[in-house]
């Protein structure tokens, strides 16, 4: 069972890596459609990744957090508070990214579906704010870029007459 725990508790740990890369990807692509207000191709595919890697981080922490009942590891050095905190703004993480997903999938208005995804990531990865805004930043530059050339090099739609 020891072997189980210490393989969720280090897939948990890098996992959390995948969540602020794929995250950050995923808000940099809500920021230029929030601003551009279209929605670009992939983009629901990388906000839908956000989200099966955010549950993922939540029943990974689980399957640890159970399996220290059975072991006598400590988490976050026997500090009870912090791995209650830690569990509430994972949990609340899946929630918001889970939410900005169906508001996209809806149809919703831009900003909603961009202040709930990065609600998310913020919660998901607290710890590391400062490299979420500069990753996110970056994401979102990249973005607009790539965006722009495909816009470029799309030819023009004529306007039907009406």
């Amino acid at each position: 069972m020891s072997t189980l725990i210490d393989g969720a508790r280090f897939i948990h740990a890098w996992n959390a890596w995948a969540v602020l890369l794929v995250g950050c990807i995923a808000v940099g692509i809500l920021v230029v459609e929030t601003r551009r207000r279209t929605w670009i191709p992939g983009g629901r595919r990388v906000q839908a990744t956000f989200v099966g890697l955010v549950h993922a981080q939540v029943l990974l922490g689980l399957l640890a957090f159970l399996g220290k009942w059975t072991s006598d590891v400590e988490m976050f050095g026997g500090n009870d508070e912090k791995a209650l905190w830690h569990a509430i703004l994972g949990v609340a993480a899946a929630i918001l990214v889970a939410t900005s997903y169906l508001l996209r999938r809806r149809g919703a208005a831009y900003l909603p579906v961009l202040v709930t995804a990065a609600a998310g990531l913020v919660c998901a990865t607290l710890s590391r704010l400062v490299l979420v805004f500069v990753l996110t930043a970056a994401c979102a530059v990249l973005a607009h870029v790539r965006s722009s050339r495909s816009d470029a090099s799309d030819p023009a739609v004529p306007a039907h007459p009406r």
